[in-house]
Formats: structure tokens, sequence, C-alpha cells
């Protein structure tokens, strides 16, 4: 389930360009404190994995970067689109951001709507990023462990995708997923270096078309595609939708 927010103030909306801890803090906020609590410390378990599924995507709206002072100043309205694979999840948030004053790293909002999308979801869909997607190796060397950021120039870039996908889905579901699947990367690749919590993630955004069952592209919608989906990573948007694959 994909939600879209559309925020409104009397002044200019001032962040730290790298502001996805903040949209992250302030969707925990408006949970209901059990969920919340749930989610931040614990999540959903499969094997060593713990996955929160649930995503946001970058802010949309006029913007002015301030790079001296570290800001991106907005002007509002601006939007932002959040997903959740779980209803119980979606709707404990609309519950308590619609038609309410939140707080954004200081800033005073009003949320002048929030929209659940109604995506006609068929067997095939070419969707667009909303936040790039993050995929990534831990490895070691002489005993220490580093992070290799994937580029979809990389072979295992899709099939660590489809990996991570189908644990979403069991995670959702409660089973394995047994159908059709097929994922490409149809145009992008642009490189987006974001600074979360002080790490630097590299990320990429990219047009892509996924084929599977309707409840496949639910996840994607609903959890995101890659890694880091709870921390605004990985958030797509159909661009277009059928219901037979080429």
């Amino acid at each position: 389930m994909q939600i879209r927010l559309t925020f409104d103030s009397d002044a200019p909306i001032l962040l730290p360009i790298h502001y996805n801890e903040y949209v992250q803090a302030l969707i925990y906020r408006h949970l209901d404190e059990e969920l919340a609590r749930f989610l931040h410390d614990h999540g959903f378990t499969y094997g060593k994995r713990r996955f929160k599924l649930f995503t946001f995507s970058r802010i949309f709206g006029k913007y002015r970067l301030r790079r001296g002072e570290g800001l991106i100043a907005f002007t509002p309205p601006v939007r932002l689109y959040v997903g959740f694979s779980k209803e119980e999840l979606a709707r404990s948030f609309i519950r308590n951001v619609a038609g309410r004053k939140v707080v954004l790293e200081g800033n005073s909002l009003t949320v002048a709507e929030a929209m659940i999308l109604n995506h006609r979801i068929g067997e095939y869909a070419v969707l667009k990023t909303l936040s790039p997607i993050t995929v990534y190796r831990t490895l070691k060397e002489k005993g220490r462990r580093y992070t290799r950021y994937l580029s979809p120039k990389d072979s295992d870039f899709l099939s660590l995708i489809r990996a991570n996908l189908l644990k979403k889905y069991e995670l959702v579901y409660g089973e394995p997923y047994d159908g059709d699947f097929n994922l490409r990367i149809l145009k992008g690749g642009r490189e987006v270096i974001i600074k979360y919590k002080g790490t630097i993630i590299k990320a990429y955004d990219a047009t892509l078309s996924l084929r599977g069952s309707s409840e496949l592209l639910s996840v994607a919608l609903g959890c995101g595609l890659g890694a880091k989906n709870s921390q605004g990573f990985g958030m797509v948007i159909p661009k277009s939708v059928r219901k037979i694959s080429p």
C-alpha cells in the first residue's frame, strides 16, 4: 500500500541536505506506539536478517540548495510518498497524520492531504524510483568487515534485488513465492550519494520492469526494492502497468 502525503507550511521548509533520518523519525512517531516500538526494536525476522517492510521517497517540490550551510530549502507545498506492505501499519500511519500538524526536523507542517494510491496492479509493471535503490555486499579482508555497494553494471545487482524481494514476499504472505519473476533495468543507473546518520550510502535511480504475480508487485510497491528501504531507499511507483506481460 502506498500513501501520498502533501505537506503545507507558512514558511520555507529548511532541512539538512541529507534528510532521510528525519523523515524516518517522523514515520515512526506517527505510528501507534506499540507498532512503532516493535518495528524500531525488532521488525520482521527472516533468518538473521530483520526487515521493517516499509519505505519512503525523497521529498518532491520546489527547492533551493544552500550548500554552504548544508541545507535544502523547500518552497511548500511538498509531497512525500510512503509505502507499507502490512495494512495494519499503513492504517495506523494514516490515522495518526491525516489532517494534523507534524514536525519535521524543527519545521511545523500541516498534512494537507494523506491519500492512499490505488494502483491497478497486474502481472507486469514498468517502475520508476522515487528514492534510489541501494544494493551491497558485506565482505571481509584481513579480518576487517567492509561494505561494497554494487552498481547496475555489476552482475549481482539484479540477482540480489530479486533474492531480497523474495524474502520480503515470504514475510508478508507467510509462504515462499512460486511463480513467474523477471526483473530488468530499462533505463538509468544514475548514482546518488546519501548520508544516513553519518554513513555514506551509494544508490541508483532507474526505471525497471517487473513481471510476476500481482502479490509480488504489491510487495515491491509496499516494501521497496533493494536494501535499506526503511532508511528511504528503493521506493518505486508504477510508470505503467499491464495485466499480461509482453
